[in-house]
């Protein structure tokens, strides 16, 4: 396959989708931007999600479904599966989910942003987003990441939802196709990395609607009440703490030739360093990390009791 530096690819895992598969396959095909292909790759599906994609893509020669080889990899995995399968020739990169519906002008607000005079930088967009209930009715919008969008917010917070998360060919070069992302999440991963070593653009404007509902695999749409309670018994009684240590261990190990020495400095801190003098200057540490005030402190908690 030629490069094109106009075409965009869609990369969808499904799994026990059939409840809301149809209405976001018909979301992403009615596309007011159309120069796209779609990549879905189904992980072991139970219900009729299977059936579904291949009754809506038959006649749809830029669908493909790909084959799972009877594998179920979760998530990231089933995503970055479909990464390391498809060609590296797209101009742009957009992650779905199988349960949102995409506004009309999803994909072409994107790549307004992402497509300037330096298109040779990894940049990587994420956007606001809309929450309904499961008839797509309004229940609200997301917060605001305008001052959030940082380095240091991406260690310990998703800035964006994978949804809304679209990227340009060097950004698929340098942060996926030429290093391992281990297991880190697709969406974090991703930011981190424009976060770090590249660029990372944000819009305002509510580009898909992103449905609450009992089987959703991420917590990151929970109210704060829900949020304090997963803080105790994930982060703090749980191993969810040192999990995302080893993370960023395994993301200074990938780019450690390329980070400034702020970031590293950082990523030292909060991966190496050990003992009281050490977890009284990570419960100090200059940077906000987390967006609102309840989960920072919940953070600086787990630096200070050395959980991190």
């Amino acid at each position: 396959m030629n490069p094109d530096k106009n075409k965009a690819c869609v990369i969808l895992p499904t799994y026990n989708g059939a409840k809301f598969i149809n209405e976001t396959l018909v979301s992403i095909n009615n596309q007011s931007y159309n120069n796209i292909d779609v990549f879905i790759r189904d992980d072991g599906s139970t219900d009729s999600t299977v059936e579904m994609i291949k009754s809506f893509i038959k006649d749809k020669d830029n669908f493909t479904l790909l084959d799972s080889d009877n594998q179920n990899l979760g998530v990231p995995g089933s995503f970055y599966e479909i990464l390391r399968r498809i060609p590296s020739t797209y101009g742009y990169y957009f992650y779905a989910d199988q349960d949102d519906y995409w506004e009309k002008q999803k994909i072409e607000y994107a790549i307004k942003l992402l497509n300037d005079q330096h298109n040779d930088i990894p940049k990587v967009y994420f956007s606001s987003f809309e929450y309904c209930d499961s008839n797509l009715n309004h229940i609200r919008y997301s917060s605001d990441q305008t001052k959030n969008c940082d380095f240091y917010h991406s260690l310990f917070y998703t800035l964006g939802l994978g949804f809304t998360i679209a990227f340009n060919r060097e950004a698929f070069n340098q942060f996926i196709k030429n290093v391992n992302p281990g297991d880190e999440m697709h969406d974090r991963w991703i930011i981190r990395c424009a976060c770090a070593l590249g660029q990372l653009v944000y819009d305002k404007r509510p580009t898909a609607k992103h449905i609450r509902h009992d089987a959703a695999v991420t917590a990151s749409d929970n109210h704060m009440i829900d949020l304090f309670k997963y803080f105790i018994k994930e982060e703090l009684f749980g191993t969810r703490a040192q999990i995302e240590a080893e993370k960023l261990s395994h993301f200074k190990n990938c780019f450690n030739d390329k980070l400034n020495n702020d970031e590293l400095e950082a990523l030292n801190l909060f991966t190496e360093a050990k003992g009281i003098p050490s977890q009284l200057k990570k419960a100090l540490f200059p940077h906000r990390l987390r967006p609102t005030y309840i989960s920072e402190f919940c953070l600086r908690f787990l630096f200070l009791i050395g959980k991190i």
